[in-house]
């Protein structure tokens, strides 16, 4: 774990999440990626604590749709 108040520029976080500025931009427009801090006019930056907990949550909703196809293949098969 990291430690709090520790914060990515958005060149580290591009560097680990699989998609591009463009849309790690209209990610955090839409609610769907956590959103930086603005520091002023040209500076932001994301907290780590917030990246690695959407990292885990997208581990977590991965998890569930293979339990889920896991239990409608095995009903399809029974």
């Amino acid at each position: 774990m990291t430690e709090q108040g520790k914060y990515f520029r958005e060149a580290q976080v591009l560097a680990r999440v699989p998609f591009s500025r463009s849309t790690l931009r209209r990610r955090v427009a839409e609610g769907a990626f956590p959103a930086p801090v603005v520091f002023g006019e040209r500076v932001k930056a994301w907290l780590i604590e917030e990246i690695e907990d959407w990292e885990r949550q997208a581990v977590i909703k991965r998890d569930a749709r293979r339990v889920a196809l896991a239990a409608t293949t095995a009903r399809a098969v029974v």
